[in-house]
């Protein structure tokens, strides 16, 4: 009785608290170091068109990056201004979103970065950070950044995975 007690306990547990969504979530100071890197990244591509810094969803990377950079312009799926843009973080929060969207910022020549898992493979995003041993390291949608014109300055580039 108490076997059969305990597994609709974790089946109840897990339900209402699915182990991704402990995955999913940073600390501040990983999201700060995120937000840093990412701020490095749009100051190192070379190609880039002239505009802004936007954020399309919310988490905590970036929140991260609105304390970072008030001159930021929040995009929501309406896509009003979107052409403002030159790079844009894509949250957590919005990978399902991004699926059906996503061509537009490529036809806008911006930028799209994000760190979830298969950003830019899968999901045609430019730019998919994921967090290594020692550093950051970039899986490249290369047929992206050649169709845009960009290129990775050397030393961003010594971090490119795939």
């Amino acid at each position: 009785m108490i076997n059969f007690l305990i597994k609709i306990f974790l089946i109840i547990f897990i339900q209402l608290f699915p182990i991704n969504s402990f995955a999913d979530s940073i600390d501040d100071d990983l999201a700060n170091a995120y937000a840093e890197f990412i701020d490095l990244l749009n100051q190192n591509i070379i190609g880039i068109k002239n505009g802004r810094f936007c954020i399309f969803g919310s988490d905590e990377i970036s929140n991260a990056i609105s304390l970072r950079n008030k001159d930021y312009l929040e995009i929501d799926e309406e896509m009003k201004n979107v052409e403002l843009c030159n790079l844009i973080y894509i949250a957590n929060d919005k990978q399902k979103s991004f699926k059906f969207i996503g061509k537009k910022f490529t036809e806008n020549k911006i930028i799209t970065i994000a760190n979830y898992s298969g950003f830019a493979i899968n999901d045609n995003g430019l730019i998919e950070i994921q967090l290594g041993r020692r550093n950051f390291e970039l899986i490249i949608n290369k047929k992206a950044l050649k169709a845009n014109n960009l290129k990775l300055n050397p030393l961003i580039h010594s971090l490119v995975i795939n």
